[in-house]
């Protein structure tokens, strides 16, 4: 049995003449990161932070499929929040990773061996990223008391945005910059 958040999803996933869809802003809004990373990083290592954003919004999106089965029909999830889970994720977990990255960065400068400079990256902004993505859910979450199905979407769905950016930080990525 399908409920009724999901229909509205799989409804608001067709996609009109003139409107577009959660991936086709997901690209637009990663090719915008894209230059605006390499600039910053100037190598390879710019498309870290959005391998990791890619894990996390796919995730998230995952998250709120499974939710439609769970909220009541009284209360749908809109379809609008896929765009918001998309790009407010993207933020999120491009923001975490760059805190993370740089810190390991500054650390490998120092002439700490990889090794050394994870754990010391994961010390030193692994608390900031955990502590933003506490608060960031909690955040969002507080709008489940508006009595508007696209702000309650974003409530409920905000628990998944942060904490699923701030898990890939704190747990993949090291093991990715470690290798």
């Amino acid at each position: 049995v399908q409920g009724t958040s999901q229909r509205a999803l799989e409804t608001g996933n067709q996609t009109s003449k003139g409107s577009s869809s959660v991936l086709s802003e997901l690209i637009v809004g990663a090719l915008g990161a894209l230059v605006v990373l390499a600039g910053v990083f100037g190598s390879f290592l710019a498309f870290l932070p959005l391998i990791m954003a890619l894990i996390s919004v796919l995730t998230m999106q995952l998250m709120i499929y499974a939710l439609t089965y769970v909220m009541p029909s009284s209360s749908p999830i809109n379809p609008a929040v896929q765009y918001i889970v998309a790009l407010l994720g993207l933020g999120l977990s491009i923001d975490y990773t760059l805190l993370v990255v740089n810190r390991w960065q500054e650390e490998r400068a120092a002439g700490r061996p990889n090794d050394e400079a994870v754990r010391a990256a994961m010390k030193r902004a692994g608390h900031s990223v955990w502590f933003s993505g506490v608060v960031a859910s909690l955040g969002l979450f507080a709008l489940t008391v508006v009595p508007n199905s696209l702000v309650r979407g974003i409530g409920v769905s905000g628990l998944f945005i942060p904490s699923t950016a701030t898990l890939v930080a704190l747990t993949l990525l090291p093991v990715v910059l470690s290798k």
